[in-house]
Order: structure tokens, then sequence, then C-alpha cells
């Protein structure tokens, strides 16, 4: 994705120049900036887009589909706690009838 045109919301026009799987480095046009280093692709949740339209429609159905994931990972992880509960839940009630019954059989 180098050559790429991307706006930023503080320092303006730039071309993107260098990009990995999770960085992305561009050099801005404005005086003074120079080159500067984002996380990729969080860095175009809010502070950069891209010039071309197909590939800013592109990057927030990416971003979509990591924040579906996520939320459907957290789903997960709190549907495991509430079984979790549950289950020791379960196992209080049977230990404390355990325990009803092996007091009944002392004292009868």
């Amino acid at each position: 994705m180098e050559n790429i045109t991307v706006h930023h919301s503080t320092y303006g026009r730039g071309q993107i120049i260098m990009q990995s799987e999770k960085m992305l480095r561009v050099h801005f046009e404005a005086e003074g900036v120079g080159d500067k280093s984002f996380v990729y692709p969080d860095a175009f949740t809010g502070y950069l887009r891209y010039e071309d339209g197909r590939l800013q429609s592109e990057i927030e159905a990416h971003l979509e589909s990591i924040r579906a994931e996520k939320a459907a990972q957290a789903a997960e992880r709190e549907a495991e706690r509430i079984r979790a509960l549950e289950e020791a839940k379960k196992q209080q009630k049977e230990l404390a009838a355990a325990r009803k019954k092996t007091a009944k059989k002392k004292v009868g």
C-alpha cells in the first residue's frame, strides 16, 4: 500500500511510505511534520482516512469485522463466565444437600 495518499486529522495530506501487518509509516507534506508512524489498522478509526474512497470503504469494512470479532469473543467469554458461575452454584447446592443428608443420618 505504499505511495497511497491519506489525510490525517492534524497533519493533513501524506503518502504511505511503509506498511507492515501492524505498522504504517506516512510522510506528510506539511512543513515540519515529516514522517509519522501509526498502528495499523487502528489509525483509521479516527486519525487517518484514505483519499481513495474505495480503499476507505475497504478499511472501514475491515475495522467493522475486527469489532464484530472482538464483540463475539467478549460474548463468548461472558457466556463461559456465566456457565462457570452456574456450575459452581450447582456444586454448592449438591454439597449442601449431601451435608444435610449426612447430618440427618447422624441424628437419626
